[in-house]
């Protein structure tokens, strides 16, 4: 469908988002439009959900969306370290991190920003932004990431069926994220290519890896959505679909903005 939509003009396109139902933000700039809409309009979905959910539903939600938390800050960090204004279509606030807050967590210390997240305490914290401020960005990125992967870890539902089959989804979007952080650091590539199950060609990139273990991840969500579709895991399924449809949306306001070229742009759109 957006392959076909790819001829379009930008304000064509813009209508086209209006008539999915994707409420439109006034901006001067179109692309800005079509990028900060999608994303609010991720926050919406995302934030009903977990006005509905109870129980132990709520709780994995809650734990999951900290990633949102997690890229909120890592990017307000990149901002500061830059000295950039904040730009509000970069951000996803999905989490507990809410959009209102951004303009006070961007004018805090680098320390303050990272203590927002529930696993950081004072000396993680300081041990962080002292990575980010000697230039080691990568470095310092890894530790919120593993860091994170622990909290989910620890967080994860034990008992029953259905906490078998999101325990399952989770152990591997762990193993995916390790294993990414690993190529990252040294260009190793054998435990991805465990989770994949095949070689990995020589010279990829760490976004291509990414793309592939995260296919990887959507496919294993399908297969347990079909397995139990009552269950949580076909939440899970919903929410990483969300998110690729948000990707593509996204990406083809880019091309039109920066004038990428059609058969460019239908190899970079993700399916599933």
């Amino acid at each position: 469908e957006l392959e076909r939509r790819l001829s379009l003009g930008i304000h064509e396109y813009l209508k086209f988002l209006e008539d999915r139902g994707i409420e439109l933000v006034k901006e001067e700039n179109p692309y800005d439009c079509a990028e900060l809409s999608v994303n609010l309009m991720l926050e919406r979905e995302f934030t009903a959900i977990q006005l509905v959910s109870t129980g132990k539903l709520k709780n994995i939600v809650r734990v999951l969306f900290t990633k949102f938390d997690v890229e909120v800050v890592k990017t307000l960090v990149r901002l500061k370290l830059l000295g950039m204004e904040l730009d509000e279509k970069l951000f996803i606030c999905a989490g507990r991190i809410k959009r209102s807050e951004l303009k006070s967590l961007y004018s805090r210390e680098i320390k303050d920003i990272l203590l927002t997240l529930p696993f950081v305490n004072e000396k993680v914290a300081e041990r962080i932004a002292s990575l980010y401020t000697s230039g080691k960005i990568q470095e310092a990125e890894v530790e919120i990431d593993e860091r994170y992967l622990t909290f989910l870890k620890k967080s994860l539902p034990r008992a029953g069926r259905d906490e078998r089959y999101v325990r399952k989804f989770f152990e591997n979007y762990i193993k995916a994220k390790k294993a990414l952080m690993e190529f990252r650091r040294n260009r190793d590539r054998l435990l991805a290519e465990k989770i994949l199950g095949k070689r990995i060609e020589e010279g990829v990139t760490p976004e291509k890896l990414e793309e592939m273990l995260e296919k990887r991840n959507i496919e294993l969500a399908r297969r347990l959505a079909h397995l139990n579709p009552l269950s949580i895991s076909f939440l899970l399924y919903f929410i990483a679909l969300k998110l690729i449809e948000a990707r593509n949306l996204k990406l083809v306001a880019r091309a039109k903005y920066y004038k990428v070229n059609e058969e460019k742009v239908k190899s970079l759109l993700e399916g599933v």
